[in-house]
């Protein structure tokens, strides 16, 4: 559970450091003159000037307004401790706070103008594991209000043990999800062959564990707010490489056939034909989703729903005339929300809607 027992400050959104101002000047006021240094050698004269200073930048702050919700039944959260984790992409500034979220499901937070990314952990103290988690981009230049969906998550506690029966101390954790969002990392057990790990998604999930040449897996069904406590056992063994240099040959033969299979597609590359379809008309859903992304964002998925759906990245690009670094980084982040599926067709990469985002269901993996 998040610690609340103190008062947490709002964090500093101002200039870090010392801030210097200049003093106005006084109507009719005459420069001062410089001091020859004959009369500061004699001590004629003595007097000190004081050094002009440069006065600060000013800072432009705006008022974001998160209205959140369970990205699977739509209803708001409510009532409960969040910690947000925000980082300007454009000057570097870092926010790491807890808020709570009031009974009208509404979380407020002022900030600098410029490009954010932002991450919401949630977790409801009545349940044993974490619950929520989400991560979005928001470009802040005035005053928004924004519907951030959280996507469900839950917690385990992995103990493995060899085949004696005894914990094994140091063994590699691995987590293999259905779903490709929340902290999937892997990790080592401690002295008391455990690891715990938060905000897992929810749904089918392979956990496998290995120490020196002993592995061991199983399956688990995660669900939201739970916290699994979950035995691996080390009982199979993995082959240790025994002197046999044959795969040497297979290696060298399958980066010939790779190389070969390159060339072969750069000399016979395509550009794929996509059927025109009709647009898509947006329902409430969809309208709900779109409220989340921010501009840019927007006009790539209006985009790809006047094409029925899909769309090529290059016809993107061409179409919002968007440098091809900038556009891969709002479709990399798109995708990891599960917006939008990539699929690449040789050097061309194709862009589709995906069912989640369209109708609500997951596609089974």
């Amino acid at each position: 559970m998040f610690d609340t027992s103190e008062d947490i400050a709002p964090p500093s959104l101002g200039i870090e450091g010392e801030v210097e101002v200049v003093a106005p000047q006084m109507e009719g006021a005459t420069e001062p003159t410089e001091t020859p240094a004959s009369d500061w050698a004699s001590g004629a004269k003595a007097m000190e000037v004081a050094p002009m200073l440069a006065a600060p930048a000013s800072t432009e702050l705006h008022t974001l307004v998160l209205e959140v919700k369970d990205i699977e039944t739509g209803q708001p959260i409510t009532d409960v401790h969040v910690r947000l984790n925000l980082e300007n992409r454009d000057n570097g500034d870092v926010i790491n706070t807890i808020r709570f979220i009031s009974s009208d499901g509404i979380l407020t937070e002022t900030l600098r103008a410029g490009n954010w990314d932002m991450s919401i952990d949630l977790d409801d103290p009545t349940t044993s594991g974490k619950d929520y988690y989400s991560t979005f981009e928001i470009s802040l230049f005035e005053n928004a209000t924004l519907t951030a969906f959280v996507q469900p998550v839950a917690s385990a506690f992995v103990t493995v043990y060899d085949n004696t029966g005894s914990r094994v101390a140091g063994a590699t954790v691995q987590f293999d999800c259905s779903a490709s969002y929340g902290d999937t990392s892997s990790g080592l057990t401690d002295s008391y062959g455990s690891l715990n790990r938060d905000w897992l998604p929810t749904g089918f999930c392979r956990i496998s564990a290995r120490s020196n040449s002993q592995v061991g897996s199983i399956t688990a069904v995660l669900l939201r707010g739970q916290l699994a406590e979950l035995l691996v056992n080390l009982d199979e063994g993995v082959s240790e490489s025994s002197g046999d240099h044959s795969w040497v040959l297979i290696a060298s033969a399958g980066i010939l056939l790779v190389i070969g299979f390159f060339i072969y597609r750069r000399k016979h590359a395509y550009t794929p034909v996509i059927t025109k379809k009709e647009p898509i008309r947006p329902n409430a859903r969809i309208t709900d989703m779109v409220s989340t992304l921010d501009q840019t964002e927007k006009k790539i998925i209006s985009l790809i729903m006047e094409r029925g759906g899909e769309a090529l990245q290059s016809k993107i690009r061409d179409e919002l005339n968007m440098p091809k670094s900038s556009l891969s980084r709002y479709v990399s982040g798109l995708e990891s929300r599960g917006v939008i599926e990539t699929e690449k067709l040789g050097r061309i990469k194709r862009i589709r809607l995906t069912d989640w985002f369209l109708t609500g269901k997951k596609q089974l993996p």
